[in-house]
């Protein structure tokens, strides 16, 4: 795969995306993937709450259309995480399999980026402003091509599967260039306002993204995910007790998931319309 062939699939978040749910601390919600049963304490958690899932089987994603030009891209990737419940501030392994190689020396093609959402949807998932990217450092940037790290979307209209709401998705209009249109993906944090300026929440010095992780030769990778929980990063909300002081078995506004996007790519920077 290249850039420049799959440059759209990569403009919108959530293409190619596999969802992967943890739960933090006391809150009982439902983990996004329970492909492996749950323990009755936290020490049988750590070796029974891993989760392995299959890309093709879209899971939260929803389902996969074999008909998609990136089909044959992703169908054999699965990535597991090491723990999903009883969690706090600390290292979970997220690994993988079956994913192209990524490019020799700069991240130019086929890399993975993590990411720690909050959700209170377990049906669903978490939706795209509901996650914690876009605050990568300068030089990490220089690396993976203009946009691959940003918030920013492209032209509206070069993606048709991607939404484009000017309610949502529409920054602010500048005075000077009052007829152009630019878009991105702004932040929700769990209590308050969607904002397109994200460092009242996290800069590069504080977020916990992965914005790219190398896959080998022969398609497998890992890396050690730092989670957040509400005390690191209370805009997120995981692991804080509910209003109530119970817990929602079905899931609440304090659970928060970890998100894969395979593989990385250059995409276009992002463009104004008059």
């Amino acid at each position: 795969m290249n850039a420049q062939d799959h440059s759209a699939a990569y403009r919108r978040i959530g293409a190619g995306l596999l969802i992967v749910g943890v739960v933090l601390g006391a809150v009982g919600a439902v983990s996004g993937f329970s492909l492996i049963g749950a323990g009755s304490s936290a020490s049988a958690a750590e070796e029974t709450s891993a989760i392995v899932q299959k890309w093709a089987d879209g899971g939260l994603a929803g389902e996969r259309d074999p008909e998609d030009p990136d089909y044959a891209v992703f169908e054999d990737l699965e990535v597991g995480v090491s723990q999903s419940e009883h969690l706090s501030d600390q290292g979970v392994v997220v690994s993988w399999t079956g994913a192209k190689a990524t490019s020799q020396g700069d991240f130019a093609t086929n890399y993975l980026q993590i990411m720690q959402c909050w959700g209170d949807d377990a049906e669903s998932g978490p939706a795209p402003e509901q996650c914690q990217f876009g605050a990568s450092t300068a030089s990490l940037n220089a690396l993976l091509g203009t946009g691959a790290a940003s918030r920013s979307l492209s032209s509206r209209g070069s993606d048709p599967k991607q939404s484009y709401d000017d309610d949502v998705y529409r920054l602010p209009t500048n005075p000077s260039r009052p007829n152009a249109r630019s878009y991105a993906v702004p932040f929700l944090p769990v209590s308050g306002e969607r904002v397109f300026d994200t460092t009242t929440y996290f800069t590069a010095a504080s977020t916990n993204e992965v914005d790219a992780v190398r896959t080998g030769s022969d398609g497998s990778g890992l890396s050690v995910f730092q989670l957040q929980s509400s005390l690191s990063a209370p805009h997120l909300g995981c692991g804080a007790s509910l209003p109530d002081g119970g817990s929602d078995p079905a899931g609440s506004s304090s659970s928060p998931a970890a998100r894969a996007i395979p593989p990385g790519s250059r995409r276009r920077p992002i463009r104004t319309a008059g």
